[in-house]
């Protein structure tokens, strides 16, 4: 009486798991609504999207659909011994 071996050529995490379609849709759902609110017109001029270099924020899921919006990303620089 084994125990039996876990099925290893399955992963257990799927799109859900790891948050792609949250992250996927917080701009359309959260973000965008937001900035039409709050400034109206300025999606239709273009946007500059500072993110913090958070690898959700570097996630391909994410600059896909930024990208998709035709917004312009610009990351934080990294950290230097130069700055401090």
């Amino acid at each position: 009486m084994g125990l039996s071996q876990p099925d290893m050529s399955r992963s257990v995490c799927d799109e859900s798991c790891r948050g792609d379609k949250y992250y996927k849709k917080v701009p359309q759902d959260k973000l965008r609504p937001a900035i039409r609110k709050k400034r109206p017109g300025l999606l239709a001029s273009g946007i500059l999207f500072h993110h913090d270099n958070a690898p959700v924020h570097r996630a391909r899921a994410v600059t896909d659909v930024l990208a998709g919006y035709k917004w312009e990303l610009l990351a934080r620089a990294g950290a230097s011994s130069l700055f401090t």
